[in-house]
């Protein structure tokens, strides 16, 4: 990924050498990490602010099985997974997809990168490897595209909005 030194938003879609497709998404909040992290960790919250991600059920804990709960496409979906979790830096799954993406493999990642003292680098990413993602790799990139950013951006509201009060 190019450094993007002072970029505050950004997102690609990177049809990768052997057929796989990623997503990367950031944006600069400001404000420290500690903050931006209890927004994003507060899954109960989450609801009232993002538009795609709704909420992460489940045991909560790197190892543990969650369940993520978002709209997308138009629907409401649900999906297991393995839970990767770094208190205050990261949370994300590396998961086969089903149903007619089966044979993906789903890796997402939500990261904290502190800048400064005030400012707070967050990535969204995903990769989609596997058997078929050279095929339907291009419409999940797709709705990460459309999607990720907007997150980011109500991420980046909404800690604006708690500091504020």
């Amino acid at each position: 990924m190019p450094n993007l030194g002072e970029q505050l938003e950004f997102c690609a879609v990177r049809r990768q050498d052997d057929g796989h497709y990623s997503v990367h998404s950031e944006i600069v909040i400001e404000a420290r990490p500690e903050i931006v992290w209890g927004v994003l960790r507060d899954f109960d919250a989450m609801a009232s602010w993002s538009s795609s991600l709704k909420t992460i059920t489940g045991d909560i804990r790197h190892g543990g099985r969650v369940q993520s709960h978002f709209y997308a496409m138009g629907e409401t979906w649900v999906a297991d997974h393995e839970f990767i979790f770094e208190d205050g830096v990261r949370y994300g799954w590396s998961d086969p997809l089903t149903g007619a993406f089966a044979g993906i493999r789903d890796n997402h990642h939500f990261v904290l990168e502190p800048i400064d003292a005030l400012r707070t680098r967050f990535i969204q990413s995903d990769e989609f490897t596997g058997e078929g993602a050279d095929i339907h790799g291009p419409a999940l990139a797709r709705v990460g595209f459309e999607s990720y950013p907007r997150f980011n951006s109500e991420l980046r509201d909404r800690v604006a909005t708690l500091k504020r009060s």
